[in-house]
């Protein structure tokens, strides 16, 4: 699927069970059927290959609001490739 990045946020805590979790929130749009606009969407990126991934879709991790990527899922809707536009 093809999204528009507009932001992004890492996140790095301890659970209640005292597990560290971490990773980085994306945030993205994309239009969508029967949408007027596009629709905003929160993805979770939990591991460290899929968020290279997406950073090295550009230059800097500071540029990646605003650039388009194509985001590949799973059957269950789980993220599991992020590709440059062609």
């Amino acid at each position: 699927m093809e999204v528009k990045i507009i932001g992004f946020k890492a996140y790095d805590f301890q659970n209640s069970h005292g597990e560290r979790v971490q990773g980085v929130s994306v945030y993205v749009c994309y239009p969508e059927d029967g949408t007027t606009g596009e629709v905003a969407t929160k993805i979770t990126i939990s591991s460290p290959d899929l968020w290279q991934q997406l950073k090295d879709c550009v230059v800097d991790a500071s540029a990646l609001p605003g650039s388009i990527v194509m985001m590949h899922f799973s059957n269950k809707g789980k993220l599991v490739k992020v590709s440059p536009l062609a």
